[in-house]
């Protein structure tokens, strides 16, 4: 970086914080994002021209950040994350927003329960053994769940790209989570999306007893799978 942009960074000079001519948007993340009560997540600014494609925005660009719920969404000092108390209402959205030069970056946090939604997070497929048939050969890439009830099946995640998703009831006390695929790029006509789920020690899902598909066309089977962080 060449002595002028430094300079012009550390003044938070408009010029150096324009939003580029490809760039659509600023955000820090797509859609709203769920955190849970007591929990922090950071805040990289960055500027959008389409999905999965993003530039850094310097921190010193970042103006004017406000919390639209302050009481429960608290902004750090430094304004680089924030932190859900842990008395903030379970399913509150909070709006963050900020200036950045003369565009606007705007942000929506969902509150989540501390018992609420126990499957929620991203995973990766680590393991699958499968009764009925050989075990899959591609591993799912991405199995994301949301405290909202809803999850989405990725075998080779790209940018905002999923197979297929839907809707997902959880009975912690029976272990029983049932699936319902709605819609999709790529379902497999084949899909037995009823079984167990158990959260293990290390964090890890196992999922017992159902059939996540693959990205071919293949006859279904009973699977256990084990997905890690």
């Amino acid at each position: 970086m060449s002595l002028l942009m430094s300079l012009l960074l550390a003044a938070g000079a408009p010029s150096a914080c324009a939003r580029p001519e490809n760039a659509v948007a600023a955000v820090w993340w797509i859609g709203p994002r769920e955190v849970r009560q007591g929990e922090s997540v950071t805040l990289d600014p960055a500027w959008t021209s389409s999905p999965g494609a993003f530039e850094d925005i310097p921190q010193v660009c970042i103006k004017w950040l406000r919390s639209s719920a302050p009481a429960y969404v608290r902004i750090a000092r430094d304004g680089r994350s924030v932190r859900v108390s842990a008395d903030a209402p379970p399913g509150l959205i909070v709006t963050l927003k900020a200036k950045v030069g003369t565009e606007v970056i705007e942000g929506k946090i969902r509150v989540v329960g501390t018992g609420e939604g126990p499957l929620a997070g991203t995973r990766r497929q680590t393991a699958v053994a499968c009764e009925g048939g050989p075990d899959p050969s591609t591993p799912v890439g991405e199995l994301k769940f949301t405290a909202a009830g809803e999850f989405a099946v990725t075998w080779q995640p790209f940018e905002v790209y999923r197979d297929y998703w839907g809707t997902y009831v959880y009975d912690a006390a029976t272990r029983r989570l049932t699936m319902n695929a709605t819609d999709g790029n790529n379902v497999p006509a084949q899909l037995d999306l009823d079984g167990e789920a158990r959260l293990l020690d290390d964090g890890s899902l196992a999922l017992s007893g159902l059939w996540l598909g693959e990205p071919t066309p293949g006859a279904a089977r009973s699977c256990n799978y084990t997905f890690g962080r």
